[in-house]
């Protein structure tokens, strides 16, 4: 299974709590002794986890492609909240908490010492010899009692904090107990499948509902698309209702629309004036195109993505690329179109690249095979 998300996990993995140089800033706080062995199980546990989905592949069982889906939320949440961590480090550091609750706690003490201390003779004077002492331990009392009061002020931000060390191992040991999950899972669902095939009666079979299908079909007319000013003659009913799906709907999951119709209507057409339009391009933070053809090619459809125009201009692995394509459109909300889709392998090709981190990102993609679009928007 080239599930992307899971590799970007392993990454972090490595580049946070395994390599030989990791961030000043963890070393500084002595975070990498305590998480180590935890971050080298849960990285093991991945791998191993992987190997497994690519063994005996059983693609289009639904228990299998569930198990997939939430092996790929898991992983997107636990990178999440390694780096959101990794960022409060460094708010945390840029705040100066010691120093400020250092120089407070001795400008306290210093106070204190200066009150209890000085004699207090000017008042004492007027005062009758037998009211001087209970004046005195008076004062002392109301100063003492101000200054603890003013020592709970400056103390009390902390109440509660946890070390950062446990906080990273509360992301790490949960992970791990996930991981595990969707293991046995896994193997479960696999026997479960193997009984089915033989007609036998397994103990349970995952069912999952199916997705609605959010889709536009085109007519079969000869009505082509007009390019005077972005009126789509004959297609603004099919124009307003895809924009209303890509802006409008209210799920913010990644959601596949779909464009299908027989060559030649102006599926192409009517996209690229969607692509374009000014309530398009300030909506999504982040756009890209491209085509995939009858005989469609992995690397160029990912190096359109990426903004390559050249083959030959990144010498890296289509993995690598799509790691890349992955990372880039992570924490934005996109708009990726996929044009003149023939067949389902050329959208498996792409879907990991595509993160659903609940941003509202969007995939349109036009086809003129039903079947096609059926497969991919399920």
């Amino acid at each position: 299974m080239a599930c992307v998300v899971v590799l970007s996990l392993m990454r972090t993995l490595e580049l946070e709590f395994l390599q030989p140089l990791p961030r000043p800033i963890l070393q500084q706080k002595e975070l990498i002794p305590c998480n180590k062995d935890l971050a080298q199980s849960l990285l093991n546990k991945l791998g191993s986890l992987m190997e497994q989905f690519d063994e005996n592949r059983m693609d289009g069982v639904e228990a299998i492609k569930y198990l997939e889906t939430k092996l790929r939320d898991v992983a997107s949440r636990i990178e999440d909240e390694i780096e959101l961590q990794v960022l409060h480090l460094y708010e945390e550091e840029e705040e100066e908490v010691e120093n400020t609750i250092f120089g407070g706690i001795f400008d306290i003490f210093d106070r204190f010492v200066d009150h209890t201390f000085q004699p207090q003779e000017e008042e004492e004077e007027e005062m009758p010899q037998g009211e001087k002492s209970t004046y005195h331990c008076q004062s002392l009392h109301q100063t003492s009692t101000h200054h603890c009061q003013r020592l709970h002020q400056i103390l009390h931000p902390l109440r509660g904090k946890s070390h950062p060390c446990l906080k990273f191992r509360r992301i790490l040991h949960p992970a791990v107990q996930d991981i595990d999950a969707i293991t046995q899972e896994l193997a479960k669902a696999k026997e479960d499948y193997q009984l089915f095939k033989h007609h036998l009666q397994p103990a349970s079979i995952h069912v999952l509902p199916i997705p609605t299908h959010q889709g536009i079909t085109m007519p079969d007319s000869s009505h082509t698309a007009s390019h005077t000013k972005g009126i789509m003659v004959g297609k603004q009913d099919e124009f307003e209702s895809i924009k209303e799906m890509l802006i409008q709907h209210p799920s913010k999951q990644l959601q596949i629309v779909s464009i299908k119709g027989m060559g030649g209507i102006g599926k192409t057409t009517l996209a690229k004036k969607i692509y374009e339009h000014p309530s398009i391009t300030s909506h999504f933070d982040k756009r890209a195109w491209t085509v995939a053809s009858q005989h469609h090619s992995q690397r160029q459809m990912l190096l359109d993505l990426l903004g390559s125009k050249d083959n030959n201009a990144d010498s890296g692995s289509n993995e690598d690329l799509a790691l890349r394509l992955y990372q880039s459109l992570k924490h934005q909300r996109y708009l990726v179109v996929m044009d003149d889709v023939w067949s389902a392998e050329a959208w498996d090709a792409l879907k990991t690249c595509f993160p659903n981190d609940g941003y509202g990102s969007r995939v349109l993609l036009t086809t003129r095979i039903g079947e096609v679009a059926n497969h991919i928007c399920t």
